[in-house]
């Protein structure tokens, strides 16, 4: 049996280290007021101030301050609201909250799936700087409601592929739809319940694809009624070719991979690519996207090994609904934010953790390398 590197302490000292590191990262932006989409959303929102107000919430989507239909966000502000009304502290601190048991139930469901450095894989996603701006930002509650609903969909959707109970299936999809209500983005994960299945079997066949169309329908139908509502307030178009959404998706691509290998000057709008400076040598980034997909196919393919394939994929998958090939209201001032990284974070931090323990435990300097990256 090969030697365990690090010791195996007890998962309680695990669970409520994580939730210190995470206390200790955030606790500044419990004392930040409301900035920017806050007073939409909230100090200006009369839905938010009477019985009446929850009804609208959820029955006239028309309503709905910045015409997305978000009615489970609106109503944890609801909720809110009739406790601290506009203490900006009271919201921050169920945002800081949802950042934890949004760590935590990763750390357990990459333990579930017995994934090596579950732990640190977790810690990194909950408090990495690229993080910073879902979590202190108050309106972007969707953000970590949606990541909340999405991890634990996968994780019910992961039991029940073990033990086949039709109770699991059903707690996946609500979960799902809960999470569709949250923010659309969350359509993303009927495509990674697929790589999962795809990961865990040693031969795959349709019947163990068919559960996961269900989610595909309703995500499809949500997505296409928030879609709308959008578009009756405003056409959002901004006159791209897709010419042009292929270089931005493949900048976007790297952007965010730098962004969370190297988190420096991270800011709430970053400036505007200039499309019309686009000459053919931007053609780079689509292509050596598409270069990197193929390379590591071909790895899996001659090894079997899934593991950099499905991780390419995932982090893929994640950001495909902000990068830049369909139209959405942020694009007018950047087509990058941190916000959009959240859970695209989560691949990229388990091929990092992966590839560190695997060379600890080839090296002959564990201590030495332990100290560095213990220090990065």
């Amino acid at each position: 049996m090969q030697k365990k590197i690090f010791p195996s302490p007890n998962p309680w000292w695990l669970g409520l280290t994580l939730f210190g590191l995470i206390a200790l990262a955030y606790t500044p932006s419990l004392f930040c007021g409301f900035i920017w989409d806050d007073d939409v959303g909230i100090i200006h929102n009369e839905n938010l101030r009477s019985w009446e107000g929850l009804w609208k919430i959820w029955a006239e989507p028309a309503r709905t301050p910045q015409g997305h239909y978000w009615p489970v966000v609106y109503t944890t502000f609801w909720l809110e609201f009739q406790v601290w009304e506009l203490n900006p502290f009271g919201y921050h601190l169920t945002n800081l909250l949802i950042q934890t048991v949004n760590t935590l139930i990763l750390w357990r469901l990459l333990v579930y799936l017995r994934i090596p450095g579950a732990w640190l894989a977790a810690a990194l996603f909950g408090i990495h700087p690229i993080q910073v701006e879902s979590v202190a930002w108050v309106i972007e509650r969707k953000n970590l409601l949606a990541g909340l609903f999405f991890l634990t969909s996968i994780f019910s959707y992961v039991k029940f592929l073990e033990r086949g109970t039709r109770g699991l299936y059903s707690l996946s999809l609500i979960l799902f739809v809960g999470g569709m209500l949250s923010k659309s983005s969350v359509f993303a994960l009927p495509f990674v319940l697929g790589l999962l299945v795809f990961w865990r079997a040693t031969e795959s066949t349709v019947k163990q694809f068919l559960p996961i169309f269900p989610f595909l329908i309703i995500g499809s139908i949500i997505a296409w009624w928030d879609v709308s509502l959008v578009h009756r307030r405003e056409v959002i178009e901004h006159g791209l070719e897709w010419s042009d959404r292929l270089v931005i998706a493949g900048k976007a691509f790297w952007f965010y991979l730098f962004k969370i290998l190297v988190p420096a000057k991270l800011v709430a709008v970053y400036p505007k690519w200039n499309v019309e400076s686009f000459s053919l040598t931007q053609w780079i980034w689509p292509l050596s996207v598409l270069t990197l997909g193929g390379i590591l196919f071909v790895w899996y393919w001659r090894t079997g090994k899934k593991g950099l394939w499905v991780a390419f994929l995932l982090y893929s998958i994640a950001l495909a609904p902000t990068l830049g090939l369909i139209d959405f209201g942020f694009m007018a001032l950047s087509f990058v934010a941190d916000r959009f990284a959240y859970l695209a974070t989560i691949p990229v931090f388990l091929v990092l953790v992966s590839g560190a323990l695997d060379l600890l435990g080839r090296t002959h300097q564990k201590k030495m390398w332990i100290a560095v990256f213990a220090a990065v």
